[in-house]
């Protein structure tokens, strides 16, 4: 287990005892450091039952931890979160055991950071949305909602693609250069085109002083007019003095770190239309937004790559405008490392994998493979309904595919979830517990 920070946890107990297999997603699991065995190994203390667990840090004995099971199964997933005030101090010898091969150890020590910061945050963005979108809608709610609140949110919920937008390639692109992961990247280029311009060097791109159109920067927009209506505000107006309830928690989503599959995410309700108070509403408001802020961040971080000669691995999602609904698709596109592909093959190789649910679907994963113009294509779909009509479409697509310029090679849908990938080493923190 790497310790900097909140960190995703394989466990692999085999066989699964009672305590373990009892478990629920979501569950909140406290956790002690009961001994380091060896450098690499420590025993934590869960509930009466005591289990080993691989480790590159050292943790001193007493160490609270705390874990939320976020997937079961054979590999159940736990994050854990350092409860002491004070995070133990990595020597050299520990940092470099949970960096990856030709990358900083810069670059592993910010996305440690990114980790540490975001997991616990981390939701997903359908609810968000959901109320920015009822904020659309001046006559649904009848609370004096501040005029700069409103500007913002109509403004990002325009911008997201329309399903008619989202089947357009050349749009599309854009779409996902807008979806948060690039915008560091962007305002870079913005700031590079103004000082060469301003040096007068060769064929500077004009300047502008438009921000660019992103879904992360429209989000830190939304969150700095939140707070700063809070930070103006008379602070006995931002308590709750009726104690008013709060909206339920949002419910989890598996975080998306690099070499996860992709979550299908369902329309959600918003949850603040029952609100009668302000301050309140901007307070969960807010708590969203940080939230969604947080699982970009973590996509960014799925993103970076481990070496300069590592292939392509790009996490996002896209939110979809739907006739006032906004639909979620989780994607991943990667580049196969030809380190891996035959000697005879050579060919470029890419991977994409998606997850969404729309509504009278339910949940659907695919996959994708392309080698040059040949495609495959793999669906599942937890609904057999759904899994009957894919399968009654699938000729329909093939031939879209072919009016593509691409052969379809495979084509299938089955029933059920896709089966538990084989991934290489986790980049960050895995746990292995015996029993």
């Amino acid at each position: 287990m790497e310790i900097n920070g909140p960190s995703p946890n394989i466990i692999k107990p085999t066989p699964l005892p009672s305590a373990i297999s009892n478990w629920q997603v979501g569950q909140v699991l406290q956790a002690t450091v009961v001994k380091q065995a060896s450098p690499q190994n420590l025993v934590i203390q869960i509930g009466n039952q005591q289990l080993q667990a691989d480790s590159t840090v050292n943790l001193p004995i007493g160490q609270k931890l705390e874990l939320r099971v976020s997937q079961l199964g054979v590999k159940p997933i736990l994050q854990a979160r350092i409860l002491s005030p004070t995070p133990p101090t990595l020597n050299t010898s520990q940092i470099t055991a949970t960096t990856q091969p030709n990358r900083p150890v810069a670059t592993d020590v910010a996305i440690n950071n990114i980790l540490k910061q975001a997991l616990p945050k981390q939701t997903s963005m359908a609810t968000l949305l959901a109320n920015l979108a009822w904020l659309n809608q001046p006559a649904s709610n009848t609370l004096p909602i501040p005029v700069i609140i409103l500007d913002i949110a109509k403004q990002l919920i325009n911008q997201l693609p329309s399903k008619q937008q989202f089947s357009n390639s050349g749009q599309l692109k854009q779409n996902i250069l807008n979806s948060g992961i690039f915008l560091e990247s962007k305002l870079k280029q913005l700031s590079s085109d103004k000082t060469a311009q301003a040096l007068h060097i060769g064929n500077a791109t004009r300047p502008t002083n438009k921000p660019p159109t992103d879904l992360k920067l429209s989000l830190l927009r939304l969150l700095g007019a939140i707070q700063q209506i809070t930070r103006a505000a008379d602070t006995t107006t931002l308590k709750n003095p009726l104690n008013l309830a709060s909206p339920q928690p949002l419910p989890f989503t598996p975080p998306p770190l690099r070499g996860s599959t992709p979550q299908p995410q369902s329309q959600a309700n918003a949850n603040l239309a029952g609100l009668t108070n302000l301050p309140l509403l901007l307070l969960e408001l807010g708590k969203q937004v940080e939230s969604s802020l947080a699982r970009t961040q973590l996509h960014q971080a799925a993103s970076l790559p481990s070496s300069e000669q590592s292939p392509t691995n790009l996490a996002f999602e896209l939110p979809i405008r739907n006739n006032g609904q906004i639909d979620i698709f989780d994607i991943v596109i990667n580049e196969q490392d030809k380190e891996n592909q035959d000697e005879k093959d050579g060919k470029d190789q890419w991977g994409i994998s998606l997850a969404f649910d729309l509504k009278g679907l339910g949940p659907v994963h695919a996959k994708l493979r392309m080698i040059d113009n040949k495609i495959s294509t793999t669906f599942w779909a937890e609904n057999a309904e759904t899994t009957q009509l894919f399968n009654q479409n699938l000729e329909n697509l093939r031939q879209r595919y072919h009016q593509a310029g691409l052969e379809s090679s495979e084509l299938c849908c089955y029933p059920g979830t896709p089966p538990a990938a084989t991934t290489s080493r986790l980049p960050h923190i895995v746990l292995d517990i015996k029993v």
